[in-house]
């Protein structure tokens, strides 16, 4: 096979038209890697050519990669008919798949095609955020949003018609659970977005964009540092809505995490550490002196552990890793030990629904920075055996001061839709980790040795869809 390669690179031409005779003269020979070079250089330089992906596909076919062939020929058909959509959907479908990097490969083709393409930089946006590059995605995100700030999902078969108010960025409530795609026609409004002389109303909105009228608005900005610079009119658009508005901008402002301490202070069975918001190095030092004990430090608006750093008190290294330039603020709290007598970390979370507490997940771990998809809870039957006991009676598992504790919880948040995520201290008081709107509740896939957990969760969606019934009972559904 390497004298085959070497022939083929010898007549190697610089135009893209070279290439393809070439890929197909090395495919001829069974030379599958020098097809595929001579391909993948073909693509390099005329990307938009659809004998390329024609081409790669028959080298895939070849190597037995069917679902990889049938992505290029449907490309080839795609941009011989120039249609960016039809691209936009095969990049759409690896995103579902989770193969991220296929799905960015083909965002990017796409716009090449359409540059406008307005989804297209939506999902990219959310891809590259996902992965960590946050200014590339904020480019994309201005640049989808920055041309269109309402996006109508149509649904032929919806039975609820919401809008959503939702940020250009992070901070969203996770709503695929509480809303789906196939009962519920979402429309969603960018209100950081809005131009100057835009729509400011619900009633604008529908005279300029021909939106129907919801039968309720949801407030999907559940994290207050996102929503600060947009709350002046996100206030004036939903005061001047006349249906229900499910998680009030005013109760989610409450939530930031500088000011939940207050907002929860003197309840009883509970322990809200003191949050404060810093700018920089030389504060973060200061307050690491003045506490005297180790001190967790993390960027505002960030959620999951992102950016999150526990500081030695004695030590003080920990502040030099920090990248005091990637965000314009961050958070200090003193760090609590909350190691179970087992010598396990325990991070409870509960989801609140119209006040109510419902137990959601209960994640164990040997490291103090606890998340569920890090726990090592798969393959652990006594780990999963305590987390079922927790979601069948998690009264009875907290005991009854605890759980009171949250019912009061509930109540001072005064959302529609929150969460909350804390451990359990030995002498049996609650200790708040965070406590919002921007808690995620997904489902386990079916087979799942977690699947478990499904019979609570729809439980979490039964109370959801009866208080979004009640809700829309108080008022008519019309703006």
């Amino acid at each position: 096979m390497a004298s085959k390669t070497k022939a083929v690179k010898v007549k190697l031409p610089p135009e893209p038209g070279g290439w393809l005779e070439v890929g197909a003269a090395a495919l001829a020979m069974g030379d599958q890697a020098a097809a595929l070079h001579a391909y993948g250089e073909a693509r390099r330089r005329s990307p938009l050519h659809p004998k390329v992906y024609v081409g790669l596909a028959a080298v895939l076919d070849a190597q037995g990669q069917g679902r990889e062939a049938l992505a290029h020929r449907m490309a080839a058909m795609a941009l011989g008919s120039r249609s960016a959509l039809d691209l936009y959907n095969i990049a759409t479908a690896y995103l579902m798949a989770g193969h991220s990097d296929s799905a960015e490969s083909w965002y990017r083709l796409t716009l090449q095609l359409d540059p406008e393409l307005v989804v297209a930089h939506r999902n990219l946006a959310t891809l590259l955020r996902d992965t960590g590059r946050a200014s590339e995605a904020q480019h994309h995100t201005d640049f989808a949003y920055g041309r269109q700030f309402v996006f109508d999902n149509e649904c032929a078969t919806a039975q609820l018609t919401v809008w959503l108010i939702c940020a250009g960025g992070r901070g969203n409530v996770p709503l695929e659970l509480w809303f789906d795609h196939a009962s519920t026609r979402r429309i969603e409004y960018f209100v950081e977005y809005i131009p100057d002389g835009g729509p400011t109303t619900p009633a604008q909105v529908l005279s300029m964009h021909g939106c129907p009228p919801p039968d309720l608005i949801f407030n999907a900005i559940g994290d207050p540092d996102v929503a600060a610079p947009v709350l002046a009119p996100l206030l004036a658009f939903v005061d001047a809505a006349q249906v229900p508005v499910l998680n009030s901008p005013r109760a989610v402002a409450r939530t930031a995490r500088d000011c939940l301490p207050q907002l929860l202070d003197g309840i009883d069975g509970l322990v809200t550490p003191p949050v404060t918001r810093i700018t920089d190095e030389q504060e973060a030092r200061a307050y690491l002196t003045q506490a005297g004990q180790a001190i967790l430090i993390r960027p505002i608006a960030t959620h999951g552990g992102e950016g999150l750093v526990l500081v030695d008190a004695a030590t003080e290294a920990a502040l030099a890793e920090i990248d005091w330039q990637s965000a314009p603020a961050f958070f200090v709290a003193p760090y609590y030990d909350y190691r179970s007598a087992d010598g396990y970390f325990r991070k409870y979370r509960a989801i609140f629904i119209d006040g109510r507490p419902y137990p959601y997940h209960l994640a164990i771990s040997s490291h103090w920075l606890v998340h569920y998809f890090s726990a090592d809870m798969l393959g652990q039957a006594e780990k999963q055996a305590e987390e079922a006991r927790f979601l069948s009676d998690a009264e009875a598992v907290l005991g009854a001061r605890a759980w009171q504790a949250l019912e009061a919880v509930g109540a001072r948040l005064e959302l529609d839709y929150a969460g909350i995520d804390f451990a359990l201290l030995a002498d049996g008081r609650i200790l708040v980790f965070e406590a919002n709107a921007t808690m995620l509740v997904r489902r386990e896939p079916p087979g799942s040795e977690l699947a478990y957990k499904n019979a609570y969760i729809a439980s979490l969606e039964d109370a959801f869809r009866a208080m979004v019934q009640r809700r829309r009972s108080q008022a008519p559904p019309q703006i």
